[in-house]
């Protein structure tokens, strides 16, 4: 499964037999990729980011779709794109995309 952004900044999530999901949100369509995977799987499925997006937090709360964002089991997100987090007024947060014990989400580079 590949995500990646058309001319239009339109999102797609796309398999071999075609586009499943399209929309504006980087994080809804990257969610609705994973959560199309093969269900009750017990090998490894992927899911890979080909395009940058931007996400916005809301300073009140400091709550914000990468709060939301749930990885399967047995789901490799690969996201050799950049996603920029920022805050509401379109600042950049300078954060990273967490998992929820807080820790950061480990990386892999292609070489």
């Amino acid at each position: 499964m590949v995500v990646w952004k058309d001319a239009s900044g339109v999102y797609h999530a796309e398999k071999r037999t075609g586009i499943l999901f399209s929309g504006d949100d980087i994080l809804e369509v990257i969610q609705q990729a994973m959560d199309s995977l093969t269900p009750g799987r017990t090998v490894k499925e992927h899911v890979r980011v080909v395009s940058s997006g931007t996400v916005t937090r809301t300073l009140d709360t400091g709550a914000g779709p990468a709060e939301g964002l749930r990885i399967p089991s047995y789901t490799i997100l690969d996201i050799p794109a950049t996603i920029q987090v920022e805050s509401a007024g379109g600042v950049p947060g300078g954060e990273s995309l967490n998992r929820r014990d807080g820790h950061p989400l480990s990386e892999r580079r292609s070489g």
